[in-house]
């Protein structure tokens, strides 16, 4: 499986009584090495790069657009990724069909852990064959997991309907301490009112904290 969508089980993965178990995965060094010309290290070319071992990653296939990312401050090892625009990946959210209803802006986010430490002792590094440009040893791949997807089918934001519930664009994104994680909408989101929220993955809760009008400044009390 090379399609995100396909790998996080999106958009069934997004409903709050979804039982998602958790999908072994791996970082895999990327053969393209930045070297210095953003002329050449662009999207079209980054997003399918392949890995060191002729592996294709992970990705959006819909749309080359993936945004905040933060790592968990309780366990570093852990990181969530705000997977702006999935929907463009999914042919249900194009359509705004009934397991997409929300449409083609639909969006979730992904929490992810690596399992770094045992793959940077002495003798895991000797045993590699991948180096880096100064010509050190780094790993030749790092097993991980996707161990959770944001429950993003509870959102009903102001002049959404008949579109029903889901969360457009999730943009900022941060883990905080604690183990909650506070996400936005960007400012194209449908019904031009964006939402924040503070998810707890733990109870795949969800408290709105903020709300704003988005870029056509459309107003919610108009009498």
């Amino acid at each position: 499986v090379t399609d995100m969508a396909t790998f996080m089980e999106w958009p069934a993965s997004g409903q709050p009584d979804y039982n998602f178990v958790p999908k072994a995965a791996r970082l895999e060094p990327i053969e393209l090495v930045f070297d210095g010309s953003y002329a050449a290290f662009n999207a079209d070319a980054v997003n399918c790069a392949k890995t060191v071992q002729g592996s294709t990653p992970i990705r959006m296939t819909g749309v080359d657009k993936q945004e905040w990312g933060a790592s968990n401050p309780d366990k570093p090892n852990q990181w969530a990724i705000s997977e702006t625009g999935l929907g463009l990946s999914v042919q249900a959210c194009i359509d705004s069909d009934e397991s997409c209803p929300i449409g083609r802006l639909a969006s979730t986010a992904a929490f992810l852990e690596a399992f770094f430490l045992e793959k940077l002792t002495p003798a895991a590094l000797a045993a590699s064959t991948v180096t880096s440009r100064d010509g050190s040893k780094m790993p030749d791949f790092i097993d991980a997991r996707l161990f959770h997807v944001l429950a993003d089918r509870v959102f009903i934001g102001p002049d959404r309907f008949p579109n029903g519930k889901g969360y457009e664009y999730v943009d900022s994104l941060v883990w905080l301490k604690g183990g909650k994680v506070l996400l936005a909408e960007d400012a194209s989101a449908k019904g031009e009112y964006n939402m924040a929220v503070i998810y707890d993955p733990a109870t795949r809760k969800t408290v709105p904290v903020a709300g704003a009008l988005g870029d056509k400044n459309h107003k919610m009390n108009t009498v």
